[in-house]
């Protein structure tokens, strides 16, 4: 019979007085219960207790999300400029899912004459339009791009019948084509 190595306990049982408890072998996926592990090497998954490695990038860095979990949907003019009006007029929809949770509402726009681009949550755009949240952005002289993105832009669609976030544009005195992309984050739970 061969020789077996003795396991030197590491670990104090805090709840029992032990004088130790042996680490137990944790791999990704395994559960939680009844494992002793260093708590440096895994983390635990909230949604189901399992163990985890922790994700490095190619330089060591920790990967982490500030936006958690979700699926980037987009739209815009794709490179094809839609022509100006005076009149507000929709560049495009993004198509949302009843009883989701959006946020982080982003664009990049521009205009070479003074603009108002309106990005409007409607429900039921084909029937019975109904505008449950706005945002604006005016671009202008000195300000003929705009970028940017609203963390706090989050509505939830439960309730809703046929969701879409539009993106429209008016010019103010003079007809200018219109450029621009916008995008939103559904939350994937």
């Amino acid at each position: 019979m061969a020789d077996l190595r003795t396991s030197f306990p590491t670990l104090e049982d805090v709840d029992s007085g032990n004088a130790g408890a042996a680490i137990s072998q944790a791999v990704e996926t395994d559960p939680i219960a009844g494992r002793n592990f260093s708590g440096s090497m895994v983390a635990k998954r909230a949604s189901d207790d399992t163990l985890r490695f922790l994700q490095l990038d190619d330089a060591g860095n920790l990967v982490v999300t500030l936006d958690g979990a979700g699926i980037c949907k987009s739209g815009g003019t794709d490179g094809t400029p839609v022509a100006g009006s005076t009149s507000k007029t929709t560049l495009d929809d993004i198509t949302l899912t009843a009883a989701k949770t959006y946020r982080n509402l982003e664009w990049s726009v521009c205009n070479l004459r003074d603009t108002v681009y309106t990005f409007d949550v409607i429900d039921d755009p084909a029937g019975t339009p109904v505008i449950v949240k706005t945002h604006e952005v005016i671009v202008g002289s000195g300000d003929f791009t705009d970028s940017g993105e609203l963390h706090c832009f989050e509505f939830d669609t439960t309730g809703l019948t046929d969701p879409v976030l539009r993106m429209s544009g008016t010019n103010f005195q003079n007809a200018s084509d219109f450029r621009g992309t916008f995008s939103i984050t559904e939350d994937a739970a």
